[in-house]
Formats: C-alpha cells, sequence, structure tokens
C-alpha cells in the first residue's frame, strides 16, 4: 500500500506543473465491458526526456503486461520454441534484444517479471544518453501521447504509447506500446485504449503498429478493430488502420 501511494506522489510530483515540461494532459471517463468506470488520462509530449520519465514510472505496468507473452505464444507444452517459429527464431541476430526475451521465455514467471523490468529500464537509460548527443540522435522533433488506464481507486489498469507523424496529407499516429497488466484483461481495455488517440487526436487518419510474428491473439484483436495487414518483415507483422473519410454524408472505408 505504501509503494502505491508513494508512487502516485512521485508521479503528480513529474507531471506538475504540465506547461512548464513540454505537455499537455486531460482525461476522459469510459466503461468497461462490465460497465465499470475506467479513467482514460492522457499526455501530450513534446519533450522526449519527459516521455521517458513517465515511462519509468510505468515500469512495474509494462513488465507484468509482457512477461508472458513469448511464454504463451512461442513455445510449445514442453517449453521449446515451437516448430513453426524456429526458422523466424533463428534468423534474428544475437544483438536482438528479443534473442535474450526468447530465452528467459522458459524461466519461471517471478524471473521473467524482473527480466523485462531491467530490459525496459536499460532501454530507458540508453535513450537517456543518446540525448546528449542531439545531432546524432534528435527525439525532440515529434509529438508523443500516453494513455493510462486507471481504475476508480486509481491504480493503473494498463497503457498506450503513441508517437505522431505528419505529412501533407496525413496524420499518422504509430502505437508503439500497448500494455493491459493481466489482473485487468478481458474486460475490453486494449480496444479502449486503442481508440482513444481518436479522441485525443481526431485529426488523426491512420494508426499503424507492428506485432511478433507470434503473436497471434494480438494479430486477431488488432483485425477485430478493422486493422489490416500491409507488411512482413523478418518477426514482425504491419499493421495499419486507415480512417474512413465522408462520401455524401455517409462514412465509407477507404
Amino acid at each position: 500500500m505504501f509503494m502505491k501511494i508513494a508512487k502516485k506522489i512521485i508521479l503528480g510530483i513529474l507531471l506538475f506543473p504540465t506547461c512548464l515540461l513540454g505537455m499537455e494532459q486531460g482525461s476522459t471517463k469510459e466503461n468497461d465491458i462490465f460497465g465499470n468506470s475506467v479513467t482514460l488520462e492522457w499526455y501530450k509530449i513534446t519533450d522526449y526526456k519527459m516521455r521517458l520519465n513517465l515511462y519509468e514510472q510505468l515500469v512495474p505496468e509494462y513488465s507484468e503486461s509482457f512477461a508472458d507473452n513469448e511464454r504463451e505464444f512461442l513455445l510449445d507444452d514442453a517449453l521449446h520454441i515451437k516448430k513453426e517459429y524456429a526458422e523466424v527464431v533463428n534468423a534474428i541476430p544475437p544483438e536482438n534484444p528479443w534473442k535474450s526475451r526468447i530465452a528467459i521465455a522458459s524461466a519461471d514467471r517471478k524471473t521473467r517479471v524482473e527480466y523485462w523490468k531491467q530490459d525496459i529500464l536499460q532501454s530507458i537509460a540508453k535513450k537517456r544518453a543518446e540525448l546528449l548527443d542531439p545531432p546524432k540522435k534528435n527525439y525532440n522533433t515529434s509529438s508523443f501521447f500516453m494513455v493510462i488506464a486507471k481504475d476508480k481507486t486509481s491504480t493503473i489498469m494498463g497503457f498506450a504509447s503513441f508517437r505522431l507523424s505528419h505529412s501533407a496529407a496525413d496524420v499518422v499516429a504509430y502505437l508503439d506500446v500497448l500494455a493491459v497488466v493481466p489482473t485487468a484483461r478481458r474486460r475490453g481495455l486494449a480496444k479502449l485504449l486503442v481508440r482513444s488517440i481518436l479522441k485525443s487526436i481526431p485529426e488523426a487518419t491512420q494508426i499503424g503498429l507492428n506485432t511478433r510474428i507470434w503473436n497471434t491473439r494480438a494479430q486477431a484483436f488488432y483485425i477485430s478493430l478493422g486493422f489490416t495487414e500491409y507488411d512482413r518483415h523478418d518477426s514482425e507483422i504491419s499493421f495499419q488502420w486507415i480512417k474512413p473519410k465522408p462520401k455524401d454524408g455517409i462514412f465509407v472505408k477507404q
């Protein structure tokens, strides 16, 4: 209980005052599929350092959300890589982080959660170091959105992270991370989080994302939301959702 209270205090200090930190924020109320109230807190961030700070506060939820994926979808009952994915996994370069993520999949859950926690913390530390050399790694030219789902007790149940890309014709929102903690699943939160970007950024014309080729549940979920596959590369599948355009007063799909 103390840790939860301390985390809320730290997050409150971190986000105040937002106007001085290159960030806007707001919230909306939604209901899950059982009618329970869900608060979606959104943060528009133009300062990449702020984005990393916010990510760091969400590390416990991040690690809990992703600790089971490879074990559930990539491994068979004997905790060996499924035959249909063996060639794909073997082709992943040794330096790719997914090699070690796959290797840890057969460990007990406590070990997997701790691995993912350290993995994301190391990634954040690496990006912070890269920020010290802006000519080589400039992250400050994009807008980022973080949407956090909380229950009525303000407990974090999941979050989604988007980055925006603008062109002359389109505003594309790329879904970088979609995480729902195990205890909050099967309530429709993932759908609320994905669709939240359309309320925060109504001018968005497309949503893009990547999934691992073995995460068949995620693929089915995105297809159910109207996403279509447009590319496969190595161990990833790329999906996109294109906003229907109005025609004669009726929305039609492109």
